[in-house]
């Protein structure tokens, strides 16, 4: 009795985490990705010019 509750328990639990996991997939799809997608281009050069940066810095010390 214990083990079949055990089963269905899981059989249930991986059942809805795949609908979520649809619907999370299905939302984005239709609404985008977020403003952190949007942000990702300003960010890389952000990183870049401060990778340059400290590039100079070692080849150049003051």
């Amino acid at each position: 009795m214990g083990r079949r509750v055990t089963l269905v328990l899981l059989a249930l639990g991986a059942l809805f985490s795949f609908a979520i996991g649809v619907r999370s997939w299905r939302w984005h799809q239709e609404h985008g990705w977020g403003p952190y997608r949007a942000g990702d281009e300003h960010r890389l050069e952000a990183m870049a010019d401060a990778c340059v940066r400290a590039a100079e810095r070692v080849r150049n010390p003051p």
